[in-house]
């Protein structure tokens, strides 16, 4: 029987050579729900994961598992509902979105956010680049202040980080040093959203 890895939701991102196996016989006479469920055991023992779901395609049907707890401090187990957090996709997507962005004419990697952002040009942070905040060198911080790192889209959230902006002082010159920042992705998400008119879940 021949798997194909669909989505994986750990703690930790599992490869898919979880499911692979040396000798291709050697669980011929194991049912597939006990193969995964006997290789997924063994991977989370391996590296101490306590939670994880995982999703799996075979012959066009979808097969879920839940393994563990979410919150093993309250015992409450993984279910198909549980929510995990996937590490930095979002900035994977955010960059493809400013590539098609970028494709379309919307925009253009050397733009001050002025332009989309109601912030004054003559602030700092109103002449970053859509380039600058893809590329870490913004200066803007690794999480902002009391925001969540991924700026969220809900109105609260955003009122919130359009004041923040307004006010922020920058930790260096853009384009002189390197930092990772989870809030540089959020806002270029937002502004993108805002140029679509469109909001970013979408």
């Amino acid at each position: 029987m021949q798997w194909r890895f669909v989505l994986p939701l750990t703690f930790l991102l599992i490869a898919p050579s979880v499911f692979a196996h040396p000798h291709p016989h050697a669980r011929s006479h194991l049912s597939p729900d006990a193969f995964a469920k006997q290789r997924m055991l063994q991977f989370m023992k391996r590296y101490r994961v306590q939670g994880a779901a995982i999703a799996l395609l075979s012959h066009g049907k979808v097969r879920t598992y839940v393994f563990g707890e979410a919150l093993p401090a309250r015992h409450l187990p993984v279910s198909e509902n549980t929510l995990f957090e996937l590490g930095s996709i979002t900035k994977t997507f955010t960059g493809v979105l400013l590539a098609e962005h970028l494709l379309a004419g919307r925009t253009h990697l050397d733009e001050p956010i002025h332009t989309t952002l109601d912030i004054p040009h003559s602030r700092p942070v109103g002449q970053l680049t859509y380039q600058q905040l893809a590329t870490h060198v913004s200066g803007l911080p690794f999480n902002a202040s009391r925001l969540p790192y991924n700026a969220s889209a809900s109105l609260f959230n955003r009122m919130r980080m359009h004041y923040y902006l307004k006010r922020a002082h920058l930790l260096f010159s853009p384009g002189t040093h390197m930092l990772y920042s989870n809030f540089a992705y959020g806002l270029l998400g937002q502004l993108l959203a805002k140029q679509a008119h469109l909001p970013l879940t979408t």
